[in-house]
């Protein structure tokens, strides 16, 4: 009997949310790791289910009953990111965090190795067969295959891409890609918008007739309704896609105003233009008036 995907996508987000909650009284949590000396909760069926490498490390010989297990070398928020992305296949993944998020990842894969030779020692010879026929380079991208397509390059400075990324261009299916990549960082614009209480939001703005028209608007004061802009929109639907983890979206409205708008508050007659993020630790209200520029 087939099962509805909405059905499915329901039960699934309902994990997460008990996930995100880290209330231990509603939870109905079964596992719990402490990092930095803080408890991160959690359900060893949805880890077992998604990851070999945690089936062998919850079960009876790796771990005590009702004991927390310690995870050292990583940070908790980077251990939350990792485990949110085993749950629901998204995390946030930054500039700051992806070599510890790449590292964690490949820190597993090792130790998914090593249980996996013990007491099978025919498959261990057909494992180290292929892992040698690859090169140092191929074993990394197969390795980062997964994380790739949620990290969001258009959110990363230009500076940092050709610091960090390009010398690792490896990881990319083509250098084309790359390269589109780059080509997009560089002649992006970062728009802030700002609110009554002072408080921000940034996000990058690619296409160069929109930057033009918002650069037009800067630091004019709006009403929370938007601001009135004539935008020639394409025909085909935005290169964003609405995301959980992202709570706030700068848009182009049917009224031909250029608004934001919170995610829930989204519908598909509004074309998306940015994904507005705030600073880590921070918080943003809803006001009567915003103020727009580009930085």
């Amino acid at each position: 009997m087939a099962v509805s995907n909405n059905f499915f996508v329901h039960l699934q987000q309902i994990k997460f949310d008990l996930f995100k909650s880290q209330d231990a009284e509603i939870g109905r949590f079964d596992v719990s790791f402490e990092i930095e000396g803080k408890q991160l909760f959690a359900h060893k069926a949805m880890l077992n289910l998604v990851s070999d490498t945690f089936d062998s490390m919850l079960s009876d010989r790796w771990s005590s009953k009702d004991e927390p297990i310690q995870i050292k070398g990583y940070s908790y928020d980077n251990f939350y990111q990792f485990l949110a992305f085993l749950y629901s296949a998204q995390c946030q993944i930054t500039a700051q965090n992806i070599y510890a998020l790449v590292d964690m990842a490949e820190f597993y894969q090792k130790i998914y190795f090593k249980l996996y030779t013990n007491g099978q020692k025919n498959k261990q010879r057909k494992s180290n067969l292929i892992i040698r026929n690859f090169n140092q380079n191929d074993v990394i991208k197969s390795e980062i295959s997964d994380f790739l397509p949620h990290i969001h390059f258009k959110q990363i400075d230009h500076s940092f891409l050709t610091d960090f990324v390009v010398p690792r261009g490896f990881i990319f299916s083509s250098y084309n890609e790359l390269s589109k990549i780059l080509k997009d960082s560089s002649t992006s614009k970062t728009i802030q918008v700002t609110n009554d209480h002072g408080e921000t939001l940034r996000g990058k703005l690619f296409d160069g007739t929109i930057i033009q028209k918002i650069q037009l608007l800067n630091k004019r004061r709006s009403f929370a309704s938007g601001w009135k802009v004539k935008l020639t929109i394409p025909t085909t639907s935005s290169p964003l896609n609405v995301r959980d983890d992202v709570e706030w979206y700068l848009v182009y409205c049917p009224s031909r105003k250029v608004s934001l708008k919170r995610r829930s508050r989204l519908d598909t007659k509004h074309y998306l233009l940015a994904e507005m993020m705030l600073k880590k630790g921070k918080s943003f209200r809803f006001t009567r008036h915003f103020t727009i520029e580009t930085v």
